[in-house]
């Protein structure tokens, strides 16, 4: 979450009529896209006694926090008008 914050502010900087919740957004996403991409090489590639334990747990725990992020994002700019 604070990354969000941290591209939000030098979003902001360069272009300030941006929306803030698109910005999130848009930072949200591409987070979850770099840990979706990461499980799945960790659970592929792999090997040993813990092969895979990294992505599963990604998979498990980081990915559906990330979609509740960019569900209550999409809900706030709705809501916003």
């Amino acid at each position: 979450m604070l990354k969000c914050f941290f591209a939000i502010a030098i979003v902001k900087q360069i272009r300030p009529g941006v929306s803030v919740y698109r910005i999130f957004a848009w930072t949200d996403g591409l987070i979850g896209l770099g840990v979706t991409g990461y499980a799945v090489y960790d659970i592929m590639t792999d090997t040993g006694w813990f092969s895979g334990l990294v992505g599963t747990l990604l998979l498990t725990s980081v990915i559906p926090a990330v979609l509740l992020l960019l569900a209550a994002d999409y809900l706030l700019y709705k809501a916003r008008g």
